[in-house]
This record gives C-alpha cells, sequence and structure tokens, in this order.
C-alpha cells in the first residue's frame, strides 16, 4: 500500500479522489487537506510516500495559481523520498515546465480530466513512488 496525501481546496475534488484511490486497494489514504500550508503540515506529520495535490489552492503566503507546485518544490526539497503528483485543469505547457524546472524525478504532472481513469491515476503514483520517474498527462482531446 503505497502511503498518499491528497490536497485540493474543493472537498469534492478531495473526498472523489481518496475514495477512488482507497478502493483500488493499492493506495492508502493518510491525510486530506484543502491548503497548501495544511499539506506541507500534513507531510512533515505523516510521513507519506505520496502527495497528489491541486496546482491551485487559494489562500496562504503562497504564489497566486502555482500554490501546489511551490508546494510539490518544498516537499521535494525537505523530503526528497516523497513523490508528487500535481493535478491541473491547465493543459498549459507552462505549468509543467514550471514542476519540472529542477527536475522531473519524481514529479508528475497530470490533467484533472485523468483522474477518473483509476489506472493513469494509479500509474502515475506508482511513478512516483519509485522516484526515478516522472510522467505527464496526455493532451486533452
Amino acid at each position: 500500500m503505497i502511503r498518499t496525501v491528497v490536497a485540493d481546496d474543493h472537498y469534492l475534488v478531495r473526498e472523489g479522489t481518496r475514495r477512488l484511490l482507497e478502493m483500488s486497494g493499492e493506495v492508502t489514504v493518510v491525510g486530506a487537506v484543502g491548503d497548501a500550508d495544511e499539506l506541507m503540515d500534513a507531510v512533515r506529520r505523516l510521513g507519506p510516500e505520496v502527495v497528489i495535490t491541486d496546482i491551485r489552492m487559494p489562500g496562504g503566503q503562497w504564489r497566486q495559481n502555482f500554490e501546489g507546485i511551490d508546494a510539490a518544490h518544498r516537499i521535494r526539497a525537505a523530503h526528497p523520498g516523497v513523490g508528487v503528483v500535481v493535478l491541473s485543469q491547465f493543459a498549459d505547457a507552462l505549468f509543467a515546465f514550471e514542476l519540472f524546472k529542477h527536475g522531473t524525478e519524481g514529479y508528475a504532472y497530470l490533467l484533472k480530466d485523468r483522474v477518473g481513469d483509476l489506472d493513469e491515476l494509479l500509474g502515475a503514483i506508482r511513478a512516483v513512488a519509485s522516484g526515478v520517474l516522472a510522467c505527464l498527462g496526455p493532451e486533452p482531446s
């Protein structure tokens, strides 16, 4: 079981993702939080192997529109063994470039419309948990 923390400011997305992952039998969600500050605290306290975070989580002292990416970089800097999957509704390559600007190891960028495809989400989780692969979600159709 891969220990995971889910972060999204939208309750339904957060809880829906949590339930999908737990039903897979491959993931244990040890925490579900609503903002980047709570995410940083949860990672410190709960020691997940993987974090799944929304790209945007308003509030706090984070760069607007990049809260999830900034949190991902801080998580990997403080906890290099934690993989991070960033979920985004933006197909704009700028966001993926921003995530991967310091390297790709342990990061994944997945479009939110792919979250409903459990196999794709689990593939991203497995990849970042391994610490050696990164993946980029497919272009939307």
